[in-house]
């Protein structure tokens, strides 16, 4: 994932960033309703798919529903050597839909969009998840599907405009899987990381072995899906790695996500309501807009801007520069006992150095409305 670059009279300055916001609002409520109505009772179907949790089937509760769930309510439950008899576009095609009902359906009860401050996405994307990451990190999402828009940045040559995320739990095999929906004009590309792997090098490349295997036993040969040369894989981590890095700052604890509307509000995951028709959790009204590093962006922003600076007399300062950001992970828990200790990740900002502390420069935050 690629910034476009700045030219000179850009009238990005110029944006109306309520209309930005609605815009994209809008966007995705049309995927949402889209598929709503492509296939009708959908959502419903769904629901009544996750009841079964904990009594006939069951999966971790950070999984919305895996994505055989999706797969079953799609072809009515048939056998997978019933659906592997299909052609080969028809397979695709339901696979197609199963990914992109796996981030819309829980994205939808709660809506969440992660908004960036400019000056944050910049660092944070540009730093490396090179090593080796407890998987255990990725379960503090803060919703079971987030949206974050990376308007302005571009996956190849295509602009995007931003990209869905959550967890996936394969019911055959076990494996935890972080997946991306990256979201285009011409639609939806699918990014699937197998997080039981140590790296992110490690959990693209398993990924990508298995996407292989798959064409060779399912007889997907002639897709355009096929195994990348190592070049073309590197390129395709290299791509992976901002959105990865974006997720990691969301999951760390001290991420500064606040709701621009609603001050002391955080984002949760909604509580089932009971029905005639047994539990259902209800779509969220309206998208929920968060500013994610707005105080930090804004302070890092001006130190940048601060290029030089006289300190006492008539000799330059060196220049203000920044200190390279990076992860830090601890474990909290009683030693002596394992099962009680969890794995934490904090995010260390970049440090101004000389100029004035973080907490003495004061943001610059706008409200803006979501409906």
């Amino acid at each position: 994932m690629t910034k476009a670059p700045n030219k000179r009279g850009s009238t990005r300055a110029n944006v109306n960033i309520e209309d930005d916001v609605n815009l994209l609002a809008r966007r995705l409520e049309k995927h949402v309703s889209s598929l709503g109505q492509k296939f009708p009772g959908i959502w419903r179907t769904i629901d009544r798919a996750r009841s079964f949790r904990g009594k006939t089937l069951d999966w971790p509760d950070w999984c919305f529903l895996p994505i055989s769930g999706y797969l079953a309510i799609l072809t009515n439950g048939a056998p997978l050597e019933t659906i592997h008899k299909l052609p080969v576009k028809e397979r695709l095609a339901i696979s197609d839909v199963a990914q992109a009902l796996s981030a819309l359906a829980p994205w939808r009860v709660t809506k969440g969009i992660y908004r960036f401050h400019p000056e944050l996405i910049d660092i944070v994307s540009s730093m490396s998840p090179d090593a080796n990451l407890p998987v255990e990190l990725f379960f503090h999402l803060p919703e079971w599907c987030i949206y974050v828009p990376t308007k302005g940045r571009f996956l190849g040559d295509d602009p995007i405009y931003g990209f869905f995320c959550h967890l996936e739990y394969d019911s055959n095999t076990g494996r935890r899987e972080l997946r991306f929906l990256v979201d285009y004009d011409k639609g939806f590309i699918p990014v699937i990381l197998h997080i039981d792997k140590g790296t992110i090098e490690e959990a693209v490349k398993d990924a990508q072995r298995e996407s292989f295997n798959n064409i060779e036993k399912y007889n997907l040969r002639g897709m355009k899906n096929v195994m990348p040369s190592p070049k073309e894989l590197e390129l395709y981590i290299e791509k992976v790695r901002p959105m990865v890095s974006l997720i990691l700052y969301l999951c760390s604890v001290n991420a500064e996500i606040v709701s621009p509307t609603e001050p002391g509000r955080k984002p949760s995951l909604p509580a089932p309501k009971r029905t005639k028709k047994g539990e259902r959790i209800f779509p969220a009204s309206r998208v929920s807009y968060w500013n994610v590093g707005y105080r930090i962006g804004s302070a890092l922003e001006r130190a940048r801007k601060k290029s030089r600076f006289t300190h006492g007399g008539t000799h330059l300062s060196p220049r203000p520069h920044i200190r390279r950001a990076h992860w830090h992970t601890y474990w909290k828990g009683p030693k002596n006992n394992p099962e009680k200790r969890r794995v934490l990740l904090k995010w260390l900002p970049p440090i101004p150095v000389g100029v004035k502390s973080v907490d003495d420069l004061v943001p610059n935050v706008r409200n803006i409305r979501t409906n």
